[in-house]
Order: structure tokens, then sequence, then C-alpha cells
């Protein structure tokens, strides 16, 4: 096994720090301090060279911002060291009924509704409750691939791998050895739950923090990055966490903030959908004609290789069912399941029977989390809705729930999904549609850096739609992030016959074989 299995006494980070007085100041936050003394502060514990870096970098960060990611993993298959808490102090892992006790032992620069999300996507999150009863240390855990902000993209994990992050622990109980109890702790908790690695990233100029990781995990390479004009960053280096990789799409994920309003943008969106007559329930707000509607369902059926004697079929993200209905007919049983309610009383009241003369049923449920057994269904399909979601993340999460309901040797479409390899042609085709407004907005996307955007949307009165982003994704990483897991993936284009000519120029559609 890799790594550190030597168990240390409490304290040990105690004798590594430096004895000046100064070295006990919140060093992190600088409460009270002036400019002068927290560049002081800053030279007894870094040193002149990398406290001086620092200092540039912070200066030049509105022109040019460098900085180098530190990876580091932990394999879960061996013997795990088991630090023990300093007399009083207690690990254990939090529930989202503690939000507040969370908060308040949080990093101060976490709001309230970032923790919710995380709890509500279903990160864990471990805390160190002192003697008084209030918690001094956090950290979180995750199975999902992690957005790194410093970077823009997202990390694509291996199969058995987990991912923890933000780390914080109050002034006051620093120096008791917390951080590597808590980081053992997790390990075991992460071996229980059935992952094989634990892996993370530390920013180069955090000096404690790469003393902690390189103590109870191994060094596994490093990214480099540069962001001129705070705009997409230019990455250089390699990771070593093989099979991990940086996903290639720029821009593609946001952080917490900007993730909350996107969903708040998007449900908005569908919820003035329930305000439409039935048949305006599609692209744009737009009636289309039923044949629209029929040929979807057939190239459905047709990637699928529906038997309507044989499959049950889930659909996943059915709004109002107009592909649904009709996706039944080749469909022994058939559900569909939808996050907004109010769309499937329509769906509901429709009366769809699948070929063997069963009612379908209906189920309001968040995609990412579904509640619906594992392997139930023959084949599965998702259209046109991955790309809506909050982040990227969310989408991949909704991809592997997919593969979880579905039966050894099924199929899966993931359809009418914005192609990042398309994007040029998605661009031109939006310039070719757009009048002057929308032209403006395109070419300022393109060109400005990201702190003129801003500007740019309020100037073109887009301020309150920027919520409504349509994800584009990189179906190369999609399908090597499945390959990963022992699946068969291909990549198909919709006919050239298909009704849409931005879904075909612009959108592709990923199937995915289970094994038998």
């Amino acid at each position: 096994m890799v790594g550190v299995n030597r168990e240390l006494p409490v304290g040990w980070w105690h004798r590594r720090r430096a004895t000046s007085p100064l070295a006990s100041v919140d060093r992190d936050r600088g409460r009270g301090l002036s400019l002068f003394q927290r560049a002081r502060v800053a030279m007894t514990t870094e040193g002149l060279r990398r406290a001086g870096g620092r200092g540039l970098r912070r200066v030049a960060a509105p022109l040019l911002e460098v900085g180098t990611l530190a990876l580091f993993a932990r394999e879960l298959d061996g013997d795990l060291p088991d630090t023990p808490c300093p007399d009083g102090y207690r690990v254990r892992e939090a529930s989202a009924a503690e939000l507040d006790a969370v908060l308040a032992g949080s990093d101060p620069e976490r709001s309230a509704e970032a923790l919710r999300e995380r709890f509500r996507r279903g990160d864990a999150c471990f805390v160190v409750q002192a003697p008084s009863g209030r918690i001094v240390h956090t950290r979180w855990l995750t199975a999902d691939p992690p957005y790194v902000p410093e970077l823009r993209r997202t990390l694509l994990l291996d199969k058995g791998d987990a991912y923890f992050y933000d780390g914080f622990t109050h002034a006051d109980a620093r120096r008791l050895g917390l951080d590597g109890v808590v980081r053992c702790a997790i390990f075991r908790a992460a071996r229980t739950q059935g992952f094989s690695r634990v892996v993370s990233y530390v920013r180069a100029d955090n000096l404690a923090g790469l003393r902690a990781a390189r103590r109870w995990q191994r060094p596994a390479g490093s990214i480099r990055h540069v962001r001129p004009l705070r705009g997409g960053p230019w990455l250089f280096g390699t990771a070593s966490i093989a099979p991990l990789e940086v996903s290639l799409e720029p821009n593609l994920d946001c952080d917490e903030g900007e993730r909350a309003a996107r969903s708040l943008g998007w449900r908005r969106w569908f919820e003035g959908w329930q305000a439409q007559p039935q048949e305006n329930r599609s692209t744009g707000f737009s009636a289309l004609p039923d044949e629209y509607f029929t040929a979807t369902a057939e190239f459905v059926a047709d990637c699928l290789e529906l038997a309507p004697a044989f499959d049950s079929v889930l659909d996943v993200g059915c709004a109002s069912a107009g592909v649904t209905g009709r996706v039944a007919a080749s469909s022994r049983e058939l559900t569909g399941v939808d996050a907004m309610p109010g769309l499937l009383r329509d769906a509901v009241r429709a009366g769809i029977r699948a070929a063997a003369g069963g009612p379908a049923r209906f189920v309001a449920a968040d995609a990412r989390r579904l509640p619906l057994p594992s392997q139930a269904f023959d084949k599965v399909y998702c259209l046109g809705m991955i790309h809506t979601l909050p982040s990227r993340q969310d989408g991949i999460r909704v991809l592997l729930e997919l593969v979880r309901v579905c039966r050894p040797g099924g199929k899966i479409l993931v359809g009418s999904v914005p192609d990042h390899a398309r994007r040029w042609r998605a661009r031109a085709e939006a310039w070719r549609r757009g009048g002057m407004r929308e032209r403006f907005s395109l070419l300022a996307s393109l060109l400005l850096p990201g702190p003129l955007k801003s500007v740019a949307r309020r100037l073109a009165g887009h301020e309150q739609s920027r919520g409504l982003v349509y994800l584009e994704y990189d179906f190369d990483a999609l399908r090597r992030r499945l390959e990963s897991l022992g699946l068969e993936c291909r990549v198909v284009e919709f006919p050239g016959n298909f009704w849409s000519r931005d879904f075909r120029l612009t959108r592709s559609n990923l199937v995915v074989t289970l094994p038998e």
C-alpha cells in the first residue's frame, strides 16, 4: 500500500510549527491586523520568498492569475491509521438538521445556502465537536466528480473514488491534530461505504495543507493554471491519479452560488410551461405538430431497439409526456419521471397505456436521486434534460443513476444534448437565427474577458436571465467516464431528415449498453 500507516500522537502538528508568538495568529483571516502586521505574520510562517510571491499574485490577480494545484490520493486497500481525538473532542458525521451548527464551524466565507445544497445532493460532512459541544472542524466528502474553481473544470474520478474537500479548523482549535483525525476517520468511513481510494487537491501556496496532505496521502501530480484577465484558464502539468483526468470543457460548471441561481432559473422556466397549453410544452414554448413528437419517439425506439412484448422502459425528464405517450406503444411497461409535479398532472390525465395494456406510471422525483430500485428497467432514456441542470456534475450524477436502474444487458439513451465538439456550429446557428440583440450578446460572450461580461449582460438587459444556461458536454469525456465502468458506449447523430435543424447541427446522443 502506498501512503503512511503510522499512528501519530495528538499534538504532532504543534511541534512542526514555528514557536514565534506570531505563529498563533489566525493568519488565514488576519482579524484585527493591519496590512503591515499581516505581512510580518506571512513572512514569519511562510518565509520571505513564498509570502512575497503570494502577495505579488494577489496584486496581479485582476490581470493575470497564476497558481498550482497539487493532487493527492490515499488507497484504502490496506491497514488504515486510527488516530484518536484529543480528550473531550469527538469526530462524527453531521446531518442536514444541524445546518446552523455546521455553518458556525465552517469557513466564514461559506453561506447557509451553499451548505444546504451540499447536504441536498448527498455530500457527507465530517465534524469535530469540542467538549463544549461546539463544532470546531468541518470537512466534506463526496462521490460526485468535483468542480475545481481554480481550473473552472471538473475532475473525472474513477469508479470507487471518493473526494474530500473544504477542510476548515477554527483558530482556537488548531495545533491539536484535528485535521489528521478527520482525514483518518474519512478514510475508514469511505472504505466502509465501498470506496477504494480518496483523492483531494491542495493549492501550492497553502503550506499547512500541503504538509497535512503529504502526511496522510501520496502525491499524485500537479496542475498549473494561468488565467489572463480572469478569463478561461490555460492548464499545464499532469495528474498521475490514473485514470483521473481534467475535463476539457471550459466554463461548463459553476460555484455553488451560481449553481443555485441556475437551478432557480430553470425551475421558473418550467413552471412557466405549466401556464401554457399542453401542445406548447416544447422547445421555446412553441407548439409542435404531432409528427415531430412521433419522429422523436421513433428515434428513441430505434436507438434502444425496443421490443413491445418484453421491454420495461423508463423515461427520465418526461415533462407532460409528449414523447412518452408515443414511446409507450413500443414498450411492455412504461414509467415516466419528472421533477415538476405540475407537468405530470397532464401526463396522468392523458391515460397513456403501454403495449401490454397496462397504464403508464408517473413519478415526481429528482433524477439525481431516483426513488426506484436498482436494475428495474430493460431500457432507459433521457431526452433534452441534462444540459438544463445546474452543473455538469449534476448531469454525470443523472447518468450514473440511469446506469443503476437499468438491468444487465439493457440499453440507455441520453439524447438531444448540446455537443461541445459542435459548439462553433451552435454559435453559427445562433447567429443565423438571432436578431441584433442576440448577436451582440453572442459576440460579447466570445470576445469579452470575464469581468466585462456582466457589464455587457446588463447593457443587453440579460442580467435577469443568466440562470438559463445550456451546458455543452464533451461526448468523448462522457464515453471515457462510462467505459471506465465497463460499459459500452457509442455516439449517435440525428438522422439527416430529423425534424429539428438545431438538433441535427448542434446536439448528439449517447447510447450506453450494459454488460450481461
